[in-house]
């Protein structure tokens, strides 16, 4: 706005005043158009939001593209902070750097038959008896194998772990357990995890981690399986290998060849420092006849519940408590089995009828209450040589063991009829059994 005054102004020409006045009556005023504006600027909005959302899901799609690449949480890319650490409550296991975080409750090839029976790690467990073995329907597990892809593996997508490619399998459910395998290929590492869903199983291999400052002990009995006979050179290798140091121990067998891998401690599975002493126990050789020979036996009672003795369970005298009904048999193994004989001392047992049976005629029947002593012999040249003595008490069917407490308060041992002297069906451990 001027500030002069308006005197000062100069005055508008009469003839543009006119020309403007008749400009004004030619042009037609109407009113705004609200409707098309607001319409318009609808359409501005949603063009924006459109081209915003088109952005934003090309933007995840790239993400999910090297998701993919690098593994994603769901798809096993090992736990946030430091992998060589087991969470709260957990225990790592596994194959040279890669390993498994699994519950510290969990046991250690807690097997029947090569059936789970309880939450487990199963490694190394090289041969299995043959029997028939019902996996309870809650149990779920995690299989550690060393070497080669297991036997049906099919990859159904590479993964990342930490850093390290690994290959995982499509989840497969039949008859009630879900299975899956990750298969890390720089440490030849699988992990199979079973579980009632699938949900179980994705959870368990979730846990899968690449190490970076610890190594898994690898384990030994398929190398042993596969070389029948010496697998020590091959195991004292593969523990170099992981920047371990062997140490041998030979001790003497009545059944591996000389030179076969027996034993590691610590233990397969077991994480440990780099260049830890991991001592390699080794068969030497029999020494004796009654080296060249191992003894076994097996029971089972009518609820189908296994229990196993060793060769070193046979020669220290041990005993077994069984119910009437059970089937009880022996076995061998070594140079000398086929000459082992049983000789048995009471009437609680008798010899099965099944002729064709695999252990006949070192095979029997629980038939009546009582004790029966099996004792196991060689014979080398003409002279019998004993190799140890099991005693097998036999119960009523019907009898009810019922706990009674020891002086101190403790649960003591289970009542028993007055002629047992062994351990009773409670104490007796079915886990473990390979």
């Amino acid at each position: 706005m001027s500030l002069r005054p308006v005197a000062d102004r100069p005055a508008i020409d009469p003839r543009l005043a006119a020309l403007l006045e008749r400009a004004g009556d030619r042009v037609l005023v109407l009113a705004p158009p609200v409707d098309a504006l607001v319409a318009e600027g609808r359409r501005q909005r949603q063009r924006r939001r459109t081209t915003w959302l088109v952005g934003a899901a090309a933007a995840l799609l790239v993400l999910l593209a090297l998701d993919v690449v690098m593994g994603s949480p769901g798809q096993q890319t090992g736990s946030p902070g430091d992998p060589d650490v087991a969470p709260d409550g957990m225990r790592l296991v596994g194959v040279g750097r890669a390993a498994i975080a699994v519950p510290d409750d969990w046991g250690t090839n807690r097997l029947r038959c090569g059936t789970p029976i309880a939450d487990t790690v199963v490694l190394d467990i090289g041969d299995t008896p043959l029997c028939r073995a019902a996996r309870p329907r809650d149990v779920q597990s995690v299989r550690v194998l060393h070497g080669s892809r297991p036997v049906g593996f099919q990859a159904d997508g590479t993964v990342g772990i930490d850093g390290e490619p690994a290959e995982r399998s499509a989840t497969a459910c039949v008859g009630g357990v879900c299975r899956a395998t990750v298969y890390v290929l720089s440490d030849r590492a699988a992990f199979t995890a079973e579980g009632p869903t699938r949900e179980d199983v994705d959870r368990l291999l979730g846990r899968v981690r690449v190490l970076e400052h610890r190594i898994a002990v690898p384990g030994y009995a398929g190398v042993a399986a596969r070389s029948r006979g010496a697998s020590d050179d091959a195991v004292y290798a593969d523990l170099r290998d992981y920047g371990l140091d062997p140490r041998v121990v030979l001790r003497e067998d009545p059944v591996a060849e000389p030179g076969t891998v027996l034993a590691l401690r610590p233990a397969p599975g077991a994480v440990v420092a780099p260049g830890t002493d991991v001592q390699m126990v080794v068969a030497a050789g029999p020494q004796a006849p009654g080296d060249e020979v191992a003894i076994g036996v097996g029971a089972v009672d009518p609820e189908r519940n296994y229990t196993f003795l060793s060769d070193a369970d046979v020669r220290d005298g041990a005993s077994l408590t069984l119910p009437e009904g059970s089937d009880v048999w022996a076995w061998a193994d070594g140079r000398r089995a086929e000459g082992m004989v049983a000789r048995k001392r009471g009437e609680s047992i008798v010899i099965d009828f099944w002729r064709n049976g695999p252990n006949w005629p070192t095979a029997w029947e629980a038939v009546l209450p009582g004790r029966t002593e099996l004792t196991f012999s060689i014979t080398v040249d003409g002279r019998r040589v004993d190799l140890g003595t099991v005693t097998v008490d036999i119960v009523p069917a019907d009898w009810e063991w019922s706990d009674r407490e020891s002086g101190d308060g403790d649960r003591g041992a289970d009542r028993a009829p007055p002629w047992v002297r062994g351990p009773t069906p409670r104490d007796m451990a079915v886990g473990g059994v390979g």
